[in-house]
């Protein structure tokens, strides 16, 4: 599977987790410097949590559509956000 977005989210093969990268809901940690570091899969209740949307409302999220893969993201997310790959 090729994804289109691995250079735009700072994505590598050393990221931790890469290896499961694949259709599903992913929570990514980012460094500081705005690498990826971490993907770890997680279910939509997982999805919910990592965005914190229990203070953040859907309409003020971040969305990215790649086409084949859509990341959320929110200031309330604390250094990460979530990938959605079909």
């Amino acid at each position: 599977m090729k994804f289109n977005f691995l250079e735009d989210l700072r994505i590598s093969t050393d990221t931790f987790g890469f290896e499961k990268l694949g259709k599903g809901i992913f929570g990514l940690g980012f460094d500081r410097d705005g690498t990826c570091f971490e993907i770890c899969e997680i279910d939509k209740q997982g999805a919910r949590d990592w965005l914190d949307l229990d203070r953040t409302k859907f309409s003020d999220l971040d969305i990215t559509d790649f086409g084949d893969a859509r990341y959320y993201w929110s200031e309330n997310a604390h250094d990460g956000g979530v990938l959605i790959i079909k």
